[in-house]
């Protein structure tokens, strides 16, 4: 199997992997032929979108939005079960107060928290509102809560916030798959161009930048094809880590 044939059957963070290798092997070489290269230039180009586009980068942003989602219902949570306890004060004055907080609260009952997530974002706004009325704000005082439905309101903006900017980027970024083809090319033609330069000059240099080139993608296609699973086996490998 050649080289091209090779990078073919490499996963997305293999391909990812052995073009950073390949970079680092030119920038090593003392072959400028190679180093100013439109190929090459293509190459260092189409690795910067291939790790703009990783999913890796999205899946922070995901966990940051879940982080955001859990502190919200979790301060709902809360002011609900102080508000529950305070139903039965026998200060008639707090029961009243909580009565008529508890009331805005629970416009949408409680399982609203596991309906789908915009719609929980409208409902946590229609609380909220409902909870900064004028009307309520002595209550809230009396009950010591002002300041925690203040908390609730800036976890539900921070959370909207993280949202949004989580769908700008996911419509920003390109999957790494939707680039590969980029890569595949890019790496592909800067071969044909350095066999071609061996071909019509072969220096120890040249020879030298090939054969480190081969042995990389030898390398990682070695590495990728023992991470597949066996079919015969009930084991599953570890994958490979891209550098």
């Amino acid at each position: 199997m050649g080289p091209k044939a090779k990078i073919s059957k490499l996963s997305n963070d293999s391909l990812g992997t052995l073009t950073v290798r390949i970079i680092n092997n030119v920038d090593a070489s003392p072959v400028t032929e190679v180093k100013t290269s439109d190929y090459y230039a293509i190459c260092i180009q189409v690795l910067e979108n291939y790790k703009s586009a990783t999913t890796k980068t999205e899946k922070k942003k995901d966990d940051a939005i879940n982080v955001e989602f859990q502190n919200r219902k979790d301060i709902y949570g809360e002011i609900r079960k102080y508000l529950q306890g305070l139903l039965i004060s026998p200060d008639e004055e707090i029961k009243t107060s909580a009565n008529k907080v508890y009331t805005e609260m629970n416009r949408f009952g409680r399982d609203f928290v596991n309906s789908k997530t915009a719609d929980q974002s409208y409902i946590y706004s229609q609380i909220i509102a409902g909870l900064k009325k004028s009307e309520l704000s002595a209550d809230l005082l009396a009950l010591k809560l002002t300041a925690k439905v203040t908390q609730l309101d800036a976890a539900h903006r921070s959370y909207e916030e993280q949202y949004m900017q989580w769908g700008n980027f996911k419509k920003a970024a390109l999957p790494a798959s939707k680039l590969r083809s980029d890569v595949e090319s890019a790496l592909k033609n800067l071969i044909d161009e350095l066999d071609w330069l061996v071909r019509k000059a072969p220096t120890e240099a040249l020879k030298n930048l090939q054969t480190s080139i081969y042995a990389r993608i030898d390398e990682v296609n070695l590495t990728n094809t023992k991470n597949k699973p066996d079919e015969t086996s009930d084991t599953k490998p570890e994958g490979e880590v891209a550098a």
